[in-house]
Formats: structure tokens, C-alpha cells, sequence
């Protein structure tokens, strides 16, 4: 009796066209739905071309432009999460959050080569990692907060719930900065050298710092010496 040989099946292709072809037909489709939306939700439109511009950026340096306080400021860095009304951009000296209605414009820097292919955002799961996704994704992603920003789009006061308990720097367009501010309950709450504690609207926010895991041990040092 000869041995029964299973060959791997492979799902047939999505279209008979060529892959660049596809690729650059999807891109087409999807600029044109984006320019649609734009015109029926006029409100939605910085947003919407602010979130294209910065998933295409992913991982890539760019410039942006913003405002705190009538103030005209640049900030440049490497893109490495999108919200729904945000991004997070890094550099060696801070990483540091920006809400899409401060933003007036964001381009790639000159001195670098544009990648407008996702080809560099590939990312690397192990066979364990893969397994449990395919078999249960709706446990795997919720049980850990970075695969949940990836997969979804989170909004600024729906990310502020995994910083619970931490401490952050904050601007708001009021011109007042707050150089420590818990969050709690997802809402920020700064605390003031006379022990008092200030909610910070969500609305209000320009920018907001990752602080080091040192910095709030010398606040609270510089707190207590200041009641004395």
C-alpha cells in the first residue's frame, strides 16, 4: 500500500492581478475613501490625515509642528504608537505624547529617505505568541496592553488607563506645566507643593512627558523638604 502524501494547501490568491498591482489599486481605493470621509465629517479631517500620515510613518523619523499656548513648536522623532486622536514620538533625550488637535503639520525630515511602504513595520511574533492569537485572540491581545496598541486604536484618555499609578509631565494649553501628575482612574491629577491636588482636563492637554523611573523619588524629596 503506498504511503498517502499531503501536500500543503495554500490559500488561493486574492486577485489575478500583480501583487504591485494590487498593492498600489488597494492604496488608490483607500486615498479616495479617506477623501470622502474628509468631506462628509469636515470636523474629522485633521484627524483623519494626521492618523494615514503617521501609520505610514511608523518606526521612521519625522517632524512635527505644534502648538502649546499660542506657542509655535517643532519636536522631532521616531513614531512609535497611534492612537485614534494621538502618537508618541521618541528620541534619545525623551518620548513624549501628542494630541492630533495641537498638531498643524507633521512631514518627513529632508535629510531623510521616505519609506511609504509598511515593508519596514513587520513585526516578529514567536510560533507560541502566533498559536495563541490564532486560537484565542481576544484573550491573547487583552492580557497584554502593548499588543492592544497595535491592534487597536486607542484614544489619549483610553491609553492614560495603562499608566496607572505612574507619573507624568504635562503641558496644557492654558500655559501651565506640571512637572508631576498621577494618573488615576485614567484622569491626571497633579499635586502641588502646598499638598494640593488640580484635575487636568483631558481636553486641555498639549503635550505630555514620559518621566524617568528616578525623577518621581526627587519630586517627592523636594516635596517634603519644601512642607518642612
Amino acid at each position: 500500500m503506498k504511503p498517502v502524501i499531503t501536500e500543503p494547501k495554500y490559500p488561493s490568491a486574492s486577485s489575478s492581478m500583480p501583487l504591485h498591482e494590487l498593492m498600489l489599486r488597494k492604496e488608490s481605493r483607500h486615498d479616495l475613501n479617506l477623501q470622502q470621509l474628509s468631506q462628509a465629517i469636515p470636523g474629522k479631517r485633521n484627524d483623519l490625515n494626521l492618523l494615514q500620515f503617521f501609520k505610514h510613518r511608523r518606526y521612521q523619523q519625522v517632524v512635527v509642528s505644534w502648538s502649546s499656548c499660542d506657542e509655535q513648536q517643532e519636536s522631532r522623532g521616531k513614531v512609535v504608537l497611534i492612537g485614534r486622536n494621538f502618537v508618541i514620538l521618541s528620541n534619545l533625550l525623551q518620548r513624549f505624547w501628542l494630541p492630533f488637535s495641537v498638531i498643524k503639520s507633521a512631514y518627513i525630515p529632508y535629510d531623510l529617505p521616505n519609506l511609504s511602504s509598511s515593508s519596514h513595520q513587520h513585526v516578529v511574533f514567536d510560533h507560541r505568541l502566533r498559536r495563541q492569537l490564532m486560537n484565542d485572540f481576544g484573550k491573547t491581545v487583552s492580557g497584554r496592553y502593548e499588543l492592544v496598541s497595535r491592534f487597536y486604536e486607542q484614544s489619549l484618555q483610553g491609553y492614560l488607563k495603562s499608566f496607572e499609578g505612574k507619573w507624568l509631565r504635562v503641558q496644557t494649553s492654558a500655559g501651565s506645566s506640571y512637572y508631576m501628575a498621577a494618573v488615576q482612574n485614567g484622569q491626571l491629577i497633579s499635586r502641588g507643593k502646598s499638598g494640593s491636588h488640580t484635575l487636568i482636563p483631558h481636553a486641555s492637554i498639549t503635550c505630555i512627558h514620559e518621566i524617568p523611573l528616578l525623577a518621581p523619588l526627587s519630586f517627592i524629596a523636594r516635596l517634603r523638604l519644601a512642607q518642612r
